[in-house]
């Protein structure tokens, strides 16, 4: 049996991660984590990741900008991991933070409200499908 591929899922909803997280267990090998800082960890830990999955507003220690997480978060992932894909939720209307996932080749930003545990297998596969040639070095 082929191991699964790995999500790092990033959002203080725990209620979000509970229900996409547990959707996306069928196929893959979800690591939740509910804060910034925990997130940096895991991306800094070296182990293969084929997504973040991240919430963009998120509470972060100040000074930070609660409404621009995810990019602090996203930045700092692509530092580490240039070609780690990213799959970006948010319910907020931001042309700025838009922008940015919308300009990098390895991103994808969804209305939070939009995906449902029953769409996300779904969304999140079309997503990594579109990789496929580099995700090859990590299956």
């Amino acid at each position: 049996m082929k191991p699964k591929l790995r999500i790092l899922m990033v959002d203080d909803e725990m209620e979000t991660v509970g229900a996409i997280g547990f959707a996306l267990d069928r196929t893959y090998e979800v690591i939740r984590k509910n804060s910034v800082d925990s997130a940096l960890k895991v991306l800094g830990d070296g182990e293969p990741l084929a997504l973040l999955m991240l919430d963009v507003m998120m509470p972060v220690p100040p000074p930070g900008d609660m409404f621009r997480a995810g990019v602090t978060v996203a930045t700092q992932a692509w530092e580490m991991r240039p070609s780690l894909p990213i799959f970006a939720l948010s319910n907020i209307d931001d042309p700025e933070v838009e922008e940015f996932f919308s300009s990098r080749k390895y991103s994808k930003l969804v209305k939070k409200y939009a995906l449902r545990p029953r769409n996300a297998e779904t969304e999140v596969g079309r997503f990594l499908e579109s990789f496929r040639p580099e995700l090859s070095l990590l299956e």
